[in-house]
């Protein structure tokens, strides 16, 4: 489980562990991209911080928590639509006494889509919260938060897993194995984007299809037979750019002996065939054809153009620079 996971990394245990020394800021800064693990997070915090066996997962209190229903626990701006007026309501708020704890927990999710203007009305208050209110901002980064906002608060940064870590989860969840694959693969190990990929059936295919192109398209005279395939239909072209640039990275890490843990799954075999010819060099220059590849969608390049151009530039990278 997912819970487990967070529960059982070095962040998860130094937050417990400063609450039990006593530790409870007034406010947090809590930086992560990944939107599962943030909101999963948000659970465990507040169940943590008001259940009387700090986070038992079983008892009313942390019932009420994980099903979004207890009247202490606010979370905001889910939606990243947070203005003006919805500050003075929550600062408002914040001066009523809790309902069923002395402590009141809010969370303001996407922080970093705050305007200025609204940071600016939530600063007092996050300075110098009222008795028992504890104020958490949750972002993936810092950028677009205000330096007066960062400096009052205590930093608490969410834990990261691999893509072996998600590709256990998802089976663990109950996904096929070849959804799991993929949609680990594709995650960029993140779990809210794993499971974008793992709820599309059509997406393992054109993982398959990336990696036979991959391991079969060896000449320039091979090329015609695979630009029709669904993976360079122009619906696809994305999301077949984005699986090539995960088997390419592998390929990197495998030429390169970096010892970087690899995104795929399962595919040592067709990693090491795909690797063969290849430099670090070449690999470098047709993970750069992507990025071509990208800007020629953009400019509304025929599908079929741009599948020639990929296949044509992977290939004379790998032979080109040996």
């Amino acid at each position: 489980m997912l819970e487990k996971r967070i529960k059982d990394s070095a962040e998860y245990k130094e937050f417990t562990q400063s609450l039990a020394h006593g530790g409870l800021s007034h406010a947090y800064l809590v930086l992560g991209a990944d939107a599962t693990v943030r909101a999963l997070f948000v659970k465990m915090f507040a169940s943590v911080i008001l259940c009387p066996e700090k986070g038992c997962g079983e008892c009313p209190v942390c019932e009420k928590v994980f099903s979004d229903c207890h009247p202490d626990v606010k979370v905001y701006n889910k939606d990243g639509k947070f203005r003006v007026h919805d500050a003075t309501m929550l600062i408002e708020d914040a001066y009523i006494k809790g309902w069923e704890s002395e402590t009141k927990l809010y969370f303001i999710d996407n922080a970093e889509t705050l305007m200025p203007q609204s940071q600016n009305k939530l600063l007092k208050i996050y300075e110098e919260p009222p008795k028992g209110v504890v104020m958490f901002l949750l972002a993936g980064s810092e950028g677009g938060l205000l330096q007066t906002v960062v400096s009052r608060a205590k930093k608490v940064y969410l834990p990261t897993f691999t893509c072996k870590d998600i590709y256990e989860e998802l089976l663990e969840d109950g996904y096929p194995h070849k959804t799991a694959e993929t949609a680990s693969a594709l995650s960029g190990a993140r779990f809210d984007k794993a499971y974008l990929y793992a709820q599309n059936e059509d997406y393992p295919k054109l993982y398959d299809e990336c990696f036979d192109t991959l391991l079969k398209c060896k000449s320039s005279r091979d090329i015609p037979s695979f630009t029709g395939r669904a993976m360079f239909g122009k619906e696809n072209l994305p999301v077949t750019l984005d699986i090539l640039e995960v088997i390419l990275n592998d390929v990197m890490r495998l030429t390169s002996a970096s010892g970087i843990p690899r995104s795929s799954h399962n595919r040592d075999y067709d990693l090491a065939e795909i690797s063969k010819g290849f430099s670090p060099g070449g690999v470098a220059m047709a993970l750069l054809s992507l990025n071509k590849a990208r800007k020629m969608l953009a400019f509304y390049v025929s599908a079929a153009g741009i599948a020639d151009t990929i296949l044509f530039e992977i290939l004379e990278a790998k032979y080109k620079w040996q």
